[in-house]
């Protein structure tokens, strides 16, 4: 069984695009289709949280790894402003993922990633457990 990872996504582009981007995202099987996975990668629950004229998050749980390679495709297809993916590994894995469009027009997008080890949920489970007197570790 996969460990899962959780992402939550912030998407800024025009009003066209994010109405697309909610409305595939809403059939997220027909958005997989169109942007295939990596093998090893599959997502399991998708969440719109919010979505304004020019910005939306949402929440998607894959298998394993974050959906770069899927926001990689979207980047690439639509004209994104920025994208920014928080998220966090059953084993401990978390990290921050950001992509803008570069200038030219038509260069490959500016991807900058920060990576670190937050803890397993056990791990964290065992951090914020009760003290003794009875009060979190807060």
């Amino acid at each position: 069984m996969p460990n899962d990872c959780w992402n939550t996504v912030t998407i800024y582009a025009d009003p066209p695009t994010i109405r697309l981007l909610v409305e595939a995202g809403l059939k997220l099987p027909e958005l997989v289709k169109k942007y295939p996975l990596p093998d090893d990668l599959r997502v399991y629950e998708y969440t719109l949280k919010t979505a304004g004229a020019e910005a939306m998050i949402f929440s998607i749980t894959s298998a394993w790894v974050p959906i770069h390679a899927l926001l990689n495709a979207l980047m690439n297809e639509y004209m994104i402003w920025f994208i920014k993916n928080e998220w966090y590994a059953e084993d401990g894995a978390a990290g921050v993922w950001i992509a803008e469009p570069a200038k030219p027009a038509g260069a490959p997008p500016i991807v900058r990633s920060l990576t670190w080890d937050e803890g397993c949920l056990e791990a964290k489970h065992d951090l914020f457990r009760a003290t003794e007197s009875g009060t979190d570790k807060s």
